[in-house]
């Protein structure tokens, strides 16, 4: 199934044009910019009109926003889950903590 190699191979192998842009970014932190391209642009700005900042930021304090993708569809029912690696995971979590 796709979903399953997502998980292993990671989303990021499997989309040729979502790639980590080493040259304004570095480390997790271009990942995790790499995997909000390819999982929640289509309906998430980072800040803005349905900002994913805005909408986490409560989590800070309650919950780590690692664990969150864990259970996001569990957390915001209409969410879908997480797909990728656990490097992948990480790298979003690191980002919208940010």
């Amino acid at each position: 199934m796709i979903f399953q190699s997502f998980q292993t191979e990671g989303v990021l192998a499997a989309s040729s044009w979502f790639k980590p842009d080493t040259v304004k970014y570095s480390g997790t932190f271009a990942t995790g910019r790499a995997v909000y391209r390819a999982e929640c642009l289509r309906i998430h700005e980072i800040e803005g009109y349905n900002a994913m900042v805005p909408l986490v930021r409560e989590w800070a304090q309650a919950i780590d926003h690692v664990g969150a993708l864990d259970h996001l569809d569990r957390i915001k029912n209409f969410m879908p889950p997480f797909v990728g690696t656990e490097e992948e995971k990480q790298a979003l979590g690191g980002l919208s903590a940010s």
